[in-house]
């Protein structure tokens, strides 16, 4: 179901931070719709059956993160990209590739190798982040399965943290381990940091969501236990209905929309 411009209007004066002031300036941007979540799958499959492949629509999804993590940070600094199982954390299986190439040092964490991943194109975009790592010796080094201690490691020498967990299929009041445990040690590391004294700044940690923070509803704003606290969140193609509702923003941070794709229009005959 589409949801007309004038409710992202609405939305907008009710909750001024929901869009990034990068985003604010390209008026294009602001014809994109809300979409319920059962109907971005349908567009994605349209999208893929109209010649961009979803391959191609998670390359996109995980540069866009990228992006918004090198716009956080002055310049190339340890960045803790978590990824799910699932066709979000590909998303951060393709960020964490485009990072390191640009020569961030990158730690990415994962429940699993990448090998047994079974979500598609998750599998193979983690896979071909694998082979550039090795073949051009870049700065990424892979975490499988750590317990808490290890990750903790890991989280305290972050500049910034990439939430690539759960995307906009998770709904539910509580979050399953090991990504409760993530999410958990990611807010506290995030907050720690945040908390430092001005004279400190430089220890500050940015939190970049990718689609939707972990643990929160796309389709309806409601944050299970625990859920992100992110400071911006990068959400592809359009909207979604729990990203614009007010209370939303203490878990998203700044909206940004990755528009993936020139025009959804033609594609909303499969809606």
């Amino acid at each position: 179901m589409f949801l007309c411009a004038r409710y992202v209007g609405q939305q907008l004066e009710r909750n001024p931070h929901m869009i990034g002031e990068d985003i604010e300036k390209d008026s294009g941007f602001e014809h994109r719709p809300v979409l319920d979540v059962a109907d971005v799958a349908k567009l994605e499959q349209a999208i893929a059956a109209g010649g961009t492949s979803l391959a191609e629509l998670m390359e996109r999804a995980g540069n866009a993160i990228a992006d918004e993590v090198q716009a956080q940070l002055a310049g190339p600094a340890p960045v803790v990209v978590l990824c799910g199982s699932g066709n979000n954390g590909g998303d951060g299986w393709v960020c964490a590739r485009a990072l390191a190439q640009a020569g961030w040092p990158v730690t990415l964490v994962t429940p699993r190798p990448a090998e047994a991943l079974t979500a598609e194109p998750a599998h193979s975009a983690a896979l071909k982040a694998l082979a550039a790592a090795q073949t051009n010796q870049l700065p990424l080094t892979v975490l499988v399965a750590p317990n808490a201690e290890q990750l903790k490691l890991g989280l305290n020498e972050a500049h910034c943290i990439v939430d690539a967990i759960l995307g906009t299929g998770f709904s539910g009041t509580e979050v399953r381990e090991p990504y409760a445990t993530w999410i958990k040690l990611a807010n506290q590391r995030h907050e720690s940091a945040s908390s430092r004294k001005p004279a400190e700044d430089a220890g500050a940690v940015c939190l970049v969501a990718a689609d939707v923070p972990s643990g929160m509803s796309a389709q309806t704003g409601l944050a299970a236990q625990p859920c992100i606290h992110a400071d911006a969140t990068v959400t592809m193609i359009v909207y979604k209905p729990g990203l614009v509702e007010p209370e939303a923003a203490r878990w998203t941070g700044s909206m940004k929309l990755a528009p993936l794709v020139n025009s959804i229009g033609r594609y909303s005959d499969a809606l």
